[in-house]
């Protein structure tokens, strides 16, 4: 078969599912934490559909929402890259270790 016909059909559906999942973890974190103000930013907060989906939700729960305009939605990854490139370029710069904690201290 050719799956070709198709992409457009397979896009939408994983950018729902994602929207779906991203909205859900988002809300019930800030339900578990009791937030009536919640902020959309990065890269994700450029897409349109998680936007929408997320203030109409977001007005039927009475939270407030914060998000910047579109053009100010950046994805850091190249800026992290960059970084991290400048630091491993420098023979004397930092150097992390495999036992090193990378985990987020948020509580969810």
């Amino acid at each position: 078969p050719d799956y070709r016909s198709h992409v457009a059909d397979i896009c939408s559906g994983f950018e729902e599912v994602v929207v779906d999942v991203l909205s859900y973890k988002l809300f019930r974190a800030a339900e578990l934490n009791d937030c009536a103000d919640i902020a959309v930013v990065g890269g994700v907060a450029a897409n349109q559909r998680l936007r929408n989906r997320i203030m109409a939700e977001a007005a039927e729960r009475s939270i407030n929402v914060y998000v910047p305009e579109t053009q100010l939605c950046g994805d850091n990854a190249a800026m992290i890259a960059a970084t991290g490139y400048r630091y491993l370029a420098d023979p004397d710069g930092p150097r992390g270790r495999l036992e090193d904690d990378v985990y987020s201290r948020a509580l969810l």
